[in-house]
């Protein structure tokens, strides 16, 4: 059995339809990464798995500093976008910095061939991809052991396993 957990932060619906959904992320890069992305492209397929119409959804997805946590400046950042669902990248002031805003129609079928390219790694349908982010490697916590790491140490060759990391 496969599930799929998270919470969208909101979803405003009109006239029984949903509209749009946001998701806040604490960051302190404003980059919309692809997994952002596919964590609120998710919900919105969720509600389409539950009978709604998503064919006129939208969704935003909201990076704060993670300082920016309970910061009364982000309801008003929804409140705006409730009122002005217009396809756009936006920057908000906050107390603690800004927000960056990313706001995009809902677009299925996109997304299930997201979908279908990450799942073909998990089921060992395909290798990984090495990215070409040194700052994604410097965190992973098999850079040491990684073919592709850009961050390897000199201290640590590597793994010899080509193209699959080693565990």
């Amino acid at each position: 059995m496969e599930y799929l957990l998270g919470v969208a932060d909101a979803v405003c619906f009109r006239k029984g339809l949903p509209t749009l959904l946001l998701k806040h992320k604490f960051t302190s890069k404003q980059v919309l990464y692809t997994s952002y992305q596919l964590q609120a492209w998710s919900y919105c397929f969720i509600l389409g798995l539950m009978g709604f119409d998503t064919s006129r959804l939208k969704y935003a997805v909201i990076l704060a500093p993670p300082e920016a946590k309970g910061d009364e400046f982000l309801e008003r950042i929804d409140e705006h976008l409730v009122r002005n669902s217009r396809s756009s990248e936006l920057t908000f002031p906050l107390r603690t910095g800004q927000a960056k805003v990313f706001m995009e129609s809902f677009d299925q079928r996109s997304f299930i061939m997201q979908l279908d390219w990450a799942l073909e790694f998990w089921k060992q349908s395909r290798e990984a991809v090495p990215t070409r982010n040194p700052q994604k490697c410097k965190v992973c916590e098999f850079r040491e052991m990684c073919d592709f790491s850009l961050a390897r140490t000199a201290s640590s060759p590597p793994s010899s396993v080509s193209g699959r990391r080693k565990i």
